[in-house]
């Protein structure tokens, strides 16, 4: 249990790491199309609320140094978005883990999601720090990709 109350409505489709209590909080919302439904199997439910929640874990775990290098592997971020990047690619490779399969098979399937929360008009996280969905995949992949070899995906993932 968090020693702090939620900071936003229970049902709002949000998700936030709370550092000074070391806590992660996942809305009910988070629960909801596109990231979770009944009709997804386990595999698109692991990738959907699974990204979210180690993407929040990530940043439980994140010790980065400010570095030039760290500063020119995610040039393509803005400033105070850089620990964001940093909790996406290891939220991302948390789940390829878990399921086993290579962070670029999992890209794909991701990338329809968080497209799909601009599809349907999801109103963004209160609070975020994070790019809009198609920016924020976009980053992703060439994070993934240019940075850590890890990815083979397009650059445009909401857009192809």
């Amino acid at each position: 249990p968090c020693d702090h109350p939620p900071l936003y409505d229970v049902v709002d489709v949000n998700a936030y790491f709370l550092s000074p209590y070391g806590c992660v909080v996942l809305s009910l919302g988070v629960m909801l199309y596109p990231f979770a439904h009944p009709s997804l199997d386990n595999t698109s439910l692991a990738v959907g609320v699974g990204f979210i929640f180690g993407h929040e874990m990530a940043h439980n775990t994140l010790r980065v140094e400010q570095t030039d290098a760290y500063a020119h592997a995610l040039r393509s971020y803005e400033n105070s978005t850089r620990s964001e990047a940093v909790a996406d690619l290891l939220g991302m490779v948390a789940v390829a883990r878990h399921l086993g399969v290579s962070t670029d098979a999992l890209f794909v399937p991701l990338a329809q999601q968080w497209c799909a929360v601009k599809a349907v008009g999801l109103p963004p996280m209160r609070g975020s720090t994070h790019p809009d969905p198609t920016t924020r995949m976009a980053q992703l992949c060439k994070t993934c990709r240019d940075t850590v070899g890890l990815c083979e995906c397009s650059y445009d993932p909401c857009l192809s």
